[in-house]
């Protein structure tokens, strides 16, 4: 990564993504020395507490309308967060979108034309992401020939200068996936295949790179230099930390890892963020690692 690279989070206004916003931010101050930009869609409520006190810790967070219809899916603001951040950037940076449940192990490699991290479970070759890539008039057998450089993504990289059309598109390319078509549980693979289908729309090439682990299989290695915790375990899943009375067990997590593996490193950085704000904000933290 270089200074055109700036990392853009996309954040719901709750307390599940409040708390992987701060381990965000503490990750991305202490590995990186990179200051990121947080984009908080609006749900009708103020801001949770804990963005506040990102805010107070000197993070930068900016609220966006949501990209939601009534009753719809919140994954729709993800291209929506591309669209809210091309403002804040300038000419020649580049957009690295990332959602709020990631963590850095050190300065990553990032190209600087579009790309995105490699995803080797992503399979394009289903009914439901032909009829959605009929629906945008794409056809079959271009699906079929490129579907292997599309198997990619978050963090996505975007020049700015495209970032506009592409959120864009993008959206138009979600919006395909019909409602019956949809997997409850795998609404965030929809958001991936439309990232792809998005691009063959727009006849961009990716670039795909590799610096991504995930929390997955149990015990797995640390190989790479991101994190991406996203799919959990029996020993530890980000979902137990739902409910707002359940988030100060979060700091304090009780299984112990491997040394060398994912969790080993995820579990460093989660028990270290206490005392990081503890330090900016000048309090104690309680004896059960919680911020507040």
């Amino acid at each position: 990564m270089n200074s055109r690279h700036r990392f853009v989070v996309s954040a719901e206004n709750g307390a599940f993504h409040a708390w992987q916003c701060k381990l965000f931010y503490f990750s991305s101050i202490t590995r990186l020395k990179h200051q990121p930009i947080f984009i908080v869609h609006a749900n009708g409520s103020a801001w949770h507490p804990d963005f506040h006190d990102l805010v107070r810790a000197g993070a930068i967070l900016r609220t966006a309308p949501s990209y939601v219809a009534a009753n719809g899916i919140p994954s729709r603001n993800f291209p929506g967060t591309l669209l809210e951040a091309v403002p804040l950037l300038r000419s020649g940076e580049l957009i690295v979108l990332c959602d709020p449940d990631m963590v850095f192990v050190s300065r990553p490699e990032l190209p600087i034309v579009l790309a995105a991290s490699y995803y080797s479970y992503l399979n394009y070759d289903k009914p439901s992401i032909y009829a959605a890539a009929r629906r945008l008039c794409l056809r079959k057998r271009t699906l079929h020939d490129r579907q292997h450089e599309l198997a990619c993504g978050t963090p996505y990289i975007f020049p700015v200068e495209i970032a506009r059309e592409f959120g864009s598109v993008w959206l138009q390319a979600f919006d395909s996936f019909t409602s019956e078509n949809r997997d409850g549980d795998n609404i965030w693979l929809d958001l991936m295949y439309a990232f792809g289908l998005a691009a063959l729309k727009l006849d961009l090439r990716v670039k795909m790179f590799d610096a991504v682990n995930v929390d997955s299989p149990p015990g797995c290695m640390l190989t790479r230099k991101i994190i991406h915790y996203g799919i959990g375990d029996a020993n530890w899943d980000k979902r137990w930390y739902q409910a707002e009375d359940n988030i100060p067990k979060v700091w304090a997590p009780s299984f112990i890892p491997d040394e060398g593996t994912v969790l080993s490193e995820l579990f460093s950085q989660i028990r270290s963020t206490p005392k990081f704000y503890q330090d900016i904000f000048g309090f104690r933290a309680n004896s059960n690692g919680s911020l507040r």
